[in-house]
């Protein structure tokens, strides 16, 4: 999120981002995997205009692997489709991958690298400023969203 002087910034969350993927498509070895492990399965890729993009393209780039591309989107919600078809695998945060794990369609494991994450921000117009009742309902209901499944399960 860029910084903004038109947004106010009241909290955020980083989210890891992990595989996901159809059991058929499961990366080799076992969970926490490494993006090594996925690499020679086809991908769905964010496209460069998702801001996760640098990252996942540096650590392939790193390994030096030529990855079989199946889609690059700007779509989270096409990268799910593709992944619960089974047309590849993908990175995605818990976030976005909750709905489509707990439906059964595809699964979720965590990365062995950790610097791979996107944040969330809970913000309003500058212009526009929460009331300090606001500001505090607000901040305990984004700090309800689970950060991973682990979370999820104990409730926080």
């Amino acid at each position: 999120m860029p910084r903004l002087p038109e947004l106010r910034v009241y909290d955020e969350r980083s989210y890891d981002l992990g595989v996901v993927y159809a059991p058929a498509l499961a990366p080799s070895g076992e969970p926490p995997f490494r993006i090594e492990n996925c690499l020679g399965r086809p991908l769905c890729l964010p496209d460069t205009s998702l801001s996760v993009w640098p990252r996942l393209d540096a650590e392939v780039y790193r390994i030096h692997a030529e990855p079989h591309i199946a889609l690059r989107s700007n779509s989270i919600a096409l990268i799910r489709e593709y992944v619960a078809a089974g047309k590849g695998i993908s990175f995605l945060t818990w976030l976005d991958a909750a709905a489509g794990v707990s439906e059964g369609r595809f699964r979720f494991a965590k990365l062995e690298n950790r610097r791979l994450s996107e944040k969330l921000y809970l913000c309003a117009a500058a212009n526009a400023p929460l009331r300090p009742f606001q500001v505090a309902r607000t901040r305990a209901l984004f700090r309800c969203v689970p950060l991973s499944p682990q979370a999820e399960l104990k409730g926080g």
